[in-house]
């Protein structure tokens, strides 16, 4: 089993003051807005190797990697837009969650959600108003297990970077990593298993002199992160013509990859950001490629 650090305690605080604040955090959910959530569905099981295990009579189809929820939820009129919508935490203590909300970011309130497999039991916003859902029950997935392919990095593209850092370290539990090497334009993040980074927004850049690229357009939940086993060039076999795929220049067996519904994600062989991350190493976890086109109905 794999399980995040206890995350969450104030720097300078005495026990004490902490008394009551721990809690259990790990970042298992990724939603996405689609107006076609078959295919986008289909796209992810075939191509990048994760699995459906929920689905609902109104469109909602859930995918799994065993670690994260991969949601995709059907654009309605009047919800959320489409594209890369917001991510999830699953925590172990509501109280406590609600103890750090009071004492952190008291203007902020739980909103209800449906719950189940394919949203949280709450919803709140960080600093910039960008939404986060929270659960209680790992949104419907059973303990995490480590294997390939498997999601374990997502980025936010937000202005105010240090106090949406703060901002899900002190309420959310999330762990502050290597604080020394944040700058102005990234600051990093982490559960244990999972690289979270906090990018600048494209303002902020400009502001610098700088041109946006595709990880500083679009607000919010911008892109996340797949690992898969190496040669990482496999995967991209056979992609449908709507996907796009541009080779990151400045590493090896690093991909960007283009969906369907042109949602980006990274997609990165070797060590992936099991290099960058202090959490637990799949070791010898090999995805058997020919299991996985027989099970996927495609060839090799």
């Amino acid at each position: 089993m794999v399980r995040a650090r206890l995350a969450g305690r104030r720097r300078g605080a005495t026990p004490d003051e902490e008394k009551g604040s721990e809690m259990q955090a790990t970042v298992r959910y990724l939603a996405i807005v689609s107006k076609e959530p078959e295919p986008l569905a289909e796209f992810y099981t075939r191509y990048m190797g994760l699995r459906e295990f929920a689905r609902s009579a109104s469109g909602e189809i859930s995918l799994t990697d065993d670690l994260y929820n991969l949601s995709i939820l059907p654009y309605r009129d009047g919800g959320d837009p489409a594209g890369l919508s917001h991510m999830g935490i699953a925590i172990d203590d509501l109280d406590a969650l609600k103890e750090r909300l009071e004492r952190y970011a008291p203007d902020q309130t739980l909103e209800p959600e449906p719950g189940g497999p394919h949203y949280g039991d709450y919803r709140l916003r960080d600093p910039n108003g960008y939404p986060v859902c929270v659960s209680t029950t790992s949104f419907g997935l059973p303990p995490a297990q480590p294997r390939r392919p498997a999601i374990r990095h997502f980025a936010l593209c937000e202005p105010n970077g240090d106090a949406v850092a703060e901002f899900y370290a002190n309420v959310l539990g999330m762990e502050k990593r290597n604080p020394s090497r944040w700058r102005w334009n990234f600051r990093g993040l982490g559960d244990g298993i999972s690289v979270f980074a906090i990018l600048a927004s494209a303002d902020e850049l400009r502001a610098h002199g700088r041109e946006p690229d595709v990880d500083h357009f679009k607000p919010g939940l911008n892109h996340f992160g797949i690992e898969a086993a190496s040669p990482i060039e496999d995967r991209l076999v056979g992609l449908p013509d709507q996907a796009r795929v541009a080779k990151r220049p400045d590493r090896e067996e690093y991909f960007r990859v283009w969906d369907l519904d042109g949602n980006h994600f990274d997609l990165r062989g070797g060590e992936g950001w099991q290099e960058e991350s202090d959490g637990p190493r799949v070791v010898n976890a090999v995805w058997d490629e020919k299991a996985a086109a027989a099970h996927l109905g495609r060839g090799r």
